[in-house]
C-alpha cells in the first residue's frame, strides 16, 4: 500500500491532501460549534463539508491508486486571464500536434505563463471536446509546472 501510495504524482498528492486537511478543519469547526454554541443545527453545514470533501478525497485516492488518469505534457500555448484581478480564465497547452484547452482550471498560480512547461492530470472518463481547432477538456485533477 505504502508502495503505491509512493508512486502518485506531487500535484495529485497535493490535491488528495488538500481535501483531506479541508475535511479536518470542517470536522474542528464541527466541534467548535459543538463546544461554543452548543446547538446541532448548526453543526450541519460542517458535517456535509467533512462528507464531501472526505468522499473527494477517497475517490481521488483510489483513482490515483488504480492509474485511472491521464498525464498530458506539453507547453503552454495560451493563458487566458480575467479583466480585473488576472486570474486564469483557461490555459492552452501544445501536445505534439494537438492543441488543448482547460477552460476554467483548478490551478491559482498568477506566474502561470507563456512557454512554461505544464504537466496537467486528467480523469480516464473526463470528457473531451472540439471547438475552434482546439481539444477541450474541462474537468482536470491536477496540474503541475515542469522545471
Amino acid at each position: 500500500m505504502k508502495q503505491s501510495l509512493n508512486q502518485i504524482p506531487g500535484p495529485l498528492r497535493k490535491v488528495i491532501l488538500f481535501r483531506f486537511v479541508t475535511c479536518g478543519a470542517a470536522l474542528l469547526m464541527l466541534l467548535w460549534v459543538l463546544l461554543i454554541l452548543r446547538d446541532w443545527k448548526f453543526t450541519i453545514p460542517c458535517v456535509a463539508v467533512a462528507i464531501v470533501f472526505f468522499v473527494a478525497g477517497l475517490q481521488l485516492l483510489a483513482d490515483c491508486t488504480e492509474n485511472n488518469y491521464i498525464t498530458l505534457k506539453g507547453v503552454c500555448s495560451e493563458v487566458e486571464r480575467t479583466g480585473f484581478r488576472k486570474r486564469i480564465k483557461s490555459i492552452c497547452i501544445k501536445c505534439g500536434e494537438l492543441s488543448v484547452r482547460f477552460p476554467n482550471p483548478d490551478c491559482y498560480s498568477k506566474t502561470l505563463k507563456t512557454g512554461d512547461h505544464l504537466e496537467i492530470y486528467v480523469s480516464c472518463s473526463a470528457p473531451v471536446y472540439e471547438m475552434d481547432g482546439y481539444q477541450v477538456i474541462c474537468n482536470t485533477l491536477a496540474i503541475g509546472k515542469l522545471p
